[in-house]
Formats: C-alpha cells, sequence, structure tokens
C-alpha cells in the first residue's frame, strides 16, 4: 500500500479514537475539577484504543464480506460483529485499568455488567455509521464505473463501423492481389476486435498488450494508405508489464491518423514511444500533420472521453497534455507508474 494510503488510514483511525474518548467521557460524566477531566479521558481513551483499533482492523475486513449479503441479513452480521468486538474490547480495556488499580480484581465483573452498555452503544453507533458510509461508497464507484465503461462502449460504437468498413474493402482489393497479405490482415483484425471485445470491461492492461494490438492497428491501417503511412513504435522491454487503460494509446493512434494521414495527399508519420519520467509512464503519440485547436474538441469526442477515463481510473492523478512542437504535433498521457501483479 503506498505511504499516503497508509498516512490516510491512520489519521481516520486516530480520529476515530479521540471522538469515540470524548463521546464516552461527555456521556459518563466529566468531573468539574482539571484532574477528574483529565482521569475521565484517560480512561475513556484506553476503552477506545482497545475497542477502537481492533474494529476498526476487522471491520474493515468483515464489511465487504457482510454487504455481499442481502439486508437485513447483511446488517446483522456486521451488528453482531461490533457486539462481539464491544465485548472483548471491553474485557480488555477492564483488565487493563484492574491492573493500574483503579478498581479491585474483585468487582470486576461488576464494573464490567456496568460499561458494557455504553461500549456497545458506542461502537454499535461508530460501526454501523461506517458501514453505511461505506455501503453507499461503494455503490457510487459501482455506479462511476458503469458510467465510464458505457462511454467507452459508446465510443467504440462509433469509431468501429468506419474502421470496420475501410478494412473490409482493403481486404477485398488484397483478395486476388495478395491473398496471404489478406489473410494476415484478417487475422490482425480478429485479434484487434477481441481485445476490444475482452477489454471493454476492464480498467487496465499491460502496456505491452496495448502496443501490439496498436502495431496491428497500424499494420491494417498501411493496407489502406500504403506508403503514405509511416509509424515507429519505441517501447522499451522494461515497459511491458506497467498498466493503463486499455484503448488509450489506440484512441490516440486513430485521432493521428484522421487528422494527419488521411487528410493529405503525402500521407504523415506517425510516432509512438513510451518512457519514464520522475516515476510516472508518459506515452507520446505524435504526427507530422497539420494539428488541430484542442478548444474545439466536443463532450464526447475521441480525446474528451479519454481524457474523462484518466481522471475517473486514477483519480485525476493523471493527464492528458497536447502540444505542437518543430512541425509534430504531440499528444501525452502522462500516468502514475503502476505495475501489473503477476
Amino acid at each position: 500500500m503506498p505511504s499516503s494510503g497508509r498516512r490516510t488510514i491512520m489519521l481516520r483511525l486516530i480520529v476515530t479514537i479521540i471522538v469515540c474518548a470524548v463521546v464516552a467521557m461527555t456521556l459518563t460524566g466529566p468531573g468539574s475539577s482539571v484532574r477528574e477531566i483529565g482521569r475521565s479521558f484517560g480512561i475513556s481513551l484506553i476503552f477506545s484504543v482497545s475497542i477502537g483499533v481492533p474494529a476498526y482492523l476487522a471491520l474493515t475486513r468483515i464489511g465487504p464480506r457482510c454487504g455481499r449479503y442481502r439486508a437485513p441479513w447483511s446488517w446483522i452480521l456486521f451488528l453482531a460483529a461490533c457486539v462481539a468486538l464491544a465485548i472483548a474490547g471491553c474485557l480488555v480495556s477492564l483488565a487493563i485499568l484492574g491492573w493500574m488499580g483503579l478498581f479491585p480484581w474483585s468487582a470486576y465483573w461488576r464494573v464490567f455488567k456496568t460499561d458494557l452498555g455504553l461500549c456497545l452503544v458506542i461502537t454499535v453507533a461508530f460501526g454501523g455509521g461506517t458501514f453505511a458510509y461505506e455501503t453507499m461508497r461503494g455503490k457510487l464507484d459501482r455506479a462511476l464505473l458503469e458510467e465510464e465503461r458505457a462511454r467507452f462502449a459508446s465510443l467504440e460504437s462509433r469509431i468501429h463501423p468506419h474502421f470496420l468498413f475501410n478494412t473490409l474493402n482493403s481486404i477485398s482489393a488484397l483478395i486476388r492481389e495478395d491473398p496471404r497479405k489478406a489473410e494476415r490482415t484478417v487475422e490482425q483484425l480478429s485479434a484487434l476486435l477481441r481485445y476490444s471485445l475482452e477489454m471493454n470491461m476492464s480498467r487496465l492492461t499491460p502496456l505491452r498488450n496495448e502496443m501490439r494490438i496498436v502495431a496491428d492497428y497500424l499494420d491494417i491501417e498501411k493496407t489502406r494508405f500504403g506508403e503514405r503511412l509511416r509509424y515507429s513504435i519505441d517501447l522499451p522491454d522494461s515497459l511491458g508489464d506497467l498498466e493503463l487503460p486499455p484503448m488509450a494509446v489506440q484512441t490516440l493512434v486513430e485521432n493521428s491518423i484522421k487528422h494527419a494521414v488521411s487528410q493529405s495527399r503525402g500521407g504523415g508519420e506517425v510516432r509512438i514511444a513510451a518512457r519514464i519520467v520522475e516515476e510516472r509512464l508518459e506515452i507520446d503519440v505524435s504526427d507530422d500533420g497539420p494539428g488541430f485547436d484542442t478548444s474545439y474538441i466536443k463532450e464526447g469526442h475521441g480525446l474528451d472521453n479519454l481524457r474523462d477515463r484518466l481522471a475517473s481510473v486514477f483519480a485525476g492523478d493523471a493527464a492528458l497534455r497536447i502540444m505542437s512542437a518543430a512541425g509534430r504535433t504531440i499528444v501525452t498521457i502522462s500516468l502514475p507508474r503502476k505495475r501489473v501483479l503477476v
């Protein structure tokens, strides 16, 4: 887990413990003097730590499992876990207080019966609130993911018919002229469509797989444009396992074909290069076409969809930059470095 994620978890845990201690101290009556208030807060803090830490660690794992069941069973199981943790934490807290000499051991069970009710109320209240929040957040995350998938599917539905039409025309022309090339093009088209379908429900894919499909796509388009299309792919082997959203590079390459190659008699050159810059994966797709005005990128355009997908998958920690330099239009995807776990 990244250090920022651990810090967030620790901060949440500390805040929860302090809030629980303050609530418990308030409900039991802190006293009037500074000494009594300090003593009351110390006792409440012991209870909060003894119950809060195990509860947080356990409930964050139990909660998702309980969420797999339908209501009311999910709530019944979760609240039963809260009750069990409250009882165990109360026993441990009183053992610590008894060891500190705050009450005689002979009164242990009497004090336990007195304090258990408050422990149950606070644990169930905070645990139930957390469970409700996490459940709602999970539903929201799933809804956002479905929206992202629907948007991406919509993008595919607009691109593929046009691409398929041109490719089938190219295959038709090759059948008599170059049967082997026609067969190879059919295989590449099949691989591209299979990848598109398989990746439609995936958030990330290895860069190596994406570049393989991009190469097939460019080779297919070369059967259409011939020498008008020139391209190069620079992918160091060490970067092949890094992850990115599927069809991300493909979208940029299609955009270059549209703006740089198809609109020029002399065609154009497309270059794809991947590199690591300050622990971030950056992928450039550049062409020598006339460029385009980024202010005219409409909502639903391929680049607009890609920008939204990057923001959704990487929670805003990704960027899509467009610039012109040395007579070339360069579109760069910048992502946090993330490696596929195998």
